[in-house]
């Protein structure tokens, strides 16, 4: 059996609003659905006092439904203990053999010999952008340089094959898998296309479209909001291809990584996962971009007005002729310009959290006497309590730094941040 299969025994069709509030609270924030049928029994250890069989499988559902499948599967062989005080071992449902291949090589050391042996899953050495030394007008008048979106994420490079799926950080450690359905999405393309490897980042949307680091950023966000019903969506964002077409794009020119047969290819991508059901994945929570590049003057007149109405972190400017070159030893031919402001402001007043454990939900906040609206994410748990010890220790001399992005019209900080 399945854990598909026993999970349909109990006529469960769709995740409940508490159960994805409780996968928010105590399971994201803990990273629990990366640690497989571990994180299934660690949860059980702390909130399954008296639980019901339903209601685990009603975890293992919300679990399955955003790809954590062996923490799904941990969750259906408690619940079959509990029913019928025996064990069980459950699998995966193989019928899609793109399923099948993503759980059987999760956790396979990677070789991945398509690719050269320096640009492989651990090796690779990515090329950073550093603080822009120009204002953002010389690089839109600038035609040596072309410009995309920054994205507020963590580095994410995915080596793809159509056997097998790699995620490596910055640092080159490898990163947990966005899930099964991505992942077979991903090597079905490759399957089409070739082995390919993408150089992008990954980041997460709260329920108001605001990018966060992680996870558990985004679903604090949503819990403070009363909004603990709502899912993080993860984003894949590709900036460019790294190899594609059996071809090593490091020594090609930046316009051919981001602009060339590559892009034609990815630009669809979106189209094809949502026209494939198959894949097992609800893509209302998983989404890919291929970003597109701004080349001509009024493209990056257009790119900065976009980035400036939606409340992004800035741009990246590169210089269309240069070559891969791993970490900030070219300084001028990758850069960032950033919208990110820091000011100092007093705290005027703890707004109380309806969420256990959380001293505040935001912070009331002002400049020079003068109210500048509030600041509700960027903390953990304990810093909160120790602002809010702080303040009420001594209210009249409390002062937090954030993080901004501008002002808006009426004086107010424009998406501040702790």
């Amino acid at each position: 059996m399945t854990i598909q299969e026993y999970i349909a025994t109990f006529g469960i069709k769709s995740v409940k609003a508490p159960i994805m509030e409780r996968w928010n609270k105590r399971v994201v924030p803990r990273k629990l659905n990366e640690l497989g049928k571990a994180g299934a029994s660690i949860y059980l250890e702390s909130y399954g006092k008296g639980i019901s069989s339903k209601k685990i499988i009603e975890l293992a559902h919300c679990a399955l439904s955003v790809g954590a499948t062996e923490m799904a599967m941990g969750f259906g062989e408690e619940a079959y203990k509990i029913d019928n005080g025996n064990t069980i071992t459950f699998s995966s449902n193989g019928s899609d053999s793109n399923v099948k291949k993503v759980v059987a090589i999760i956790d396979k050391p990677p070789s991945m010999d398509e690719f050269p042996k320096d640009l492989r899953p651990g090796m690779f050495d990515t090329m950073q952008a550093v603080d822009a030394k120009h204002p953002r007008e010389y690089y839109i008048e600038n035609a040596e340089y072309i410009g995309q979106p920054k994205r507020d994420g963590n580095r994410d490079v995915m080596f793809v094959t159509p056997y097998a799926v790699f995620h490596q950080s910055r640092s080159t450690s490898i990163m947990p898998n966005i899930g099964y359905g991505f992942e077979g999405a991903m090597m079905h393309l490759a399957e089409l296309s070739g082995p390919f490897i993408l150089d992008g980042e990954r980041y997460y949307l709260s329920y108001n479209g605001d990018e966060h680091r992680t996870a558990a950023q985004a679903a604090e966000v949503n819990i403070i909001n009363m909004r603990g019903d709502v899912l993080p969506i993860t984003v894949y964002a590709a900036f460019k291809a790294v190899y594609f077409s059996a071809r090593d794009l490091r020594y090609s020119y930046e316009l051919d990584r981001c602009l060339g047969n590559a892009y034609a290819v990815f630009e669809k991508t979106n189209e094809w996962m949502k026209a494939n059901s198959y894949l097992n994945v609800d893509l209302d929570r998983v989404k890919f971009e291929f970003l597109r590049s701004a080349v001509t003057k009024q493209e990056k007149q257009d790119l900065v007005l976009r980035q400036q109405k939606e409340g992004r972190e800035g741009e990246v400017w590169t210089k269309k002729s240069c070559l891969y070159s791993g970490g900030k030893a070219h300084h001028t031919d990758m850069v960032r310009t950033k919208y990110i402001q820091e000011s100092r402001v007093h705290v005027d007043k703890l707004v109380p959290s309806t969420v256990e454990g959380h001293a505040f939900s935001a912070l009331e906040v002002s400049v020079d006497g003068v109210p500048v609206g509030s600041v509700g994410t960027g903390w953990t748990k304990e810093e909160k309590v120790v602002v809010a010890r702080l303040f009420n220790e001594s209210p009249d001399s409390t002062f937090i730094n954030v993080t901004h992005q501008g002002w808006t019209t009426g004086g107010k900080l424009w998406h501040a941040r702790a």
